[in-house]
């Protein structure tokens, strides 16, 4: 089989990879409707960066990275796409009405399922002939205990959809993927993993499957976030609507205008609060580590105790500060992060011959959209 290329549209990014035997390049398109957009291409050890030009939508920003790719003709494309409800819980071939379905669930993820299907058009206007496939960050927690899948609500609710989904999945996997690698046994292993980035959650891992997720419904859901909200009370929802707030200004409000942008009113970028001197920017770090913490303690008692957890994300990769904060009181579990190495950003960072280890590891979602959709092709032909 040829190569494949891989589009993972975010909310104001896009990554693409071109995998043959190995990763053949990469590039990442930051700063989607934003002045000062940034272009990084490039193979593993050699990228370069470039300042494009502005892109208003995620349309412009593949275009711009097309035009910048050297020429290449890909047997296959695959696409994250991030909710596939519980139509799709396998990767799926694009096309014959399966794009108006997954446009339904744009409302459980707004700021990135209409992102993901701008991609797949973007990508069919420059190579219609190929095969494209969506691979689903839902469908790592299709199998979730049904416990841990139902809402208090009347079962007729569930019975119709209103269910949790959980998200990240792709993240999890390529996490999952590595660990196997190196050998650790996932059958046995207690796991959790914490997808820490500008979308948050963490899930608790048995048996090589997800029992337990912070994220539900919907993307907005569970810990706080760049600009979700993450869990809030139901009430504080009626309670808005019943002041007069309209519902597109309510889901605008809990999907763009909280989380860590919300409670500091300084930035939604992490990084930009931990240097703030602000002490509203404080406090929003403070409210997203104490809510992760609680996160994490729950996620153990599910698991009945654990053996591994993995940060990984943007924040969960880079801020030891965060994960430090997260770690802290949590040795009655046997948690015992190691200082120095969680400073220097160590794979491994917690103390030798602690209960629990701590890792901090990247993550490669392009490589497994890419596996999965070879996997698919070669169920199909």
């Amino acid at each position: 089989m040829g190569p494949i290329l891989t589009i993972n549209c975010g909310s104001s990014s896009v990554r693409v990879a071109c995998f043959e035997a190995d990763v053949v390049w990469r590039a990442h398109f930051s700063g989607i409707g934003r002045e000062d957009p940034q272009l990084t291409i490039g193979r593993a050890g050699k990228m370069k960066t470039i300042e494009p030009s502005r892109a208003g939508d995620h349309g412009e920003a593949l275009e711009a990275l097309f035009n910048a790719l050297p020429p290449i003709a890909p047997n296959a494309i695959g696409h994250r796409v991030v909710h596939g409800g519980a139509d799709f819980v396998a990767p799926t071939l694009l096309g014959g009405g399966v794009e108006a379905r997954l446009l339904d669930f744009t409302a459980m993820a707004p700021l990135h399922q209409g992102a993901n299907l701008a991609g797949v058009a973007a990508a069919r206007a420059r190579w219609p002939d190929r095969p494209h496939v969506a691979c689903f960050d839902t469908a790592f927690h299709a199998n979730l205990p049904k416990a841990a899948a139902m809402m208090a609500l009347p079962r007729d609710f569930f019975n119709a959809g209103v269910r949790r989904f959980g998200f990240h999945g792709l993240s999890i996997v390529s996490v999952l993927a590595a660990l196997q690698s190196e050998g650790v046994d996932l059958g046995r292993e207690r796991i959790v993993v914490a997808h820490l980035g500008a979308g948050a959650s963490m899930t608790a891992i048995e048996g090589g499957r997800s029992i337990e997720t912070s994220m539900g419904f919907s993307t907005v859901s569970g810990l706080p976030m760049a600009t979700r909200s993450g869990d809030i009370d139901p009430g504080v929802v009626l309670h808005l609507l019943r002041a007069g707030r309209s519902l597109e200004d309510v889901e605008d409000l809990l999907n763009r205008r909280s989380g860590l942008l919300g409670l500091s009113g300084v930035s939604a970028d992490m990084a930009e609060l931990l240097v703030s001197p602000d002490s509203r920017a404080a406090e929003a770090v403070e409210l997203f580590c104490r809510t992760a913490r609680r996160w994490l303690a729950g996620l153990a008692g599910v698991l009945g105790g654990v053996d591994r957890v993995v940060f990984t994300g943007g924040i969960g990769e880079n801020a030891p500060r965060v994960r430090a904060a997260i770690c802290e009181g949590l040795s009655f579990m046997g948690v015992d992060l190691d200082q120095a190495r969680n400073e220097a950003g160590a794979g491994v960072i917690s103390r030798d011959g602690a209960q629990v280890i701590i890792e901090a590891r990247a993550a490669d979602e392009e490589a497994v959209i890419a596996r999965e959709t070879r996997a698919a092709l070669a169920t199909m032909s």
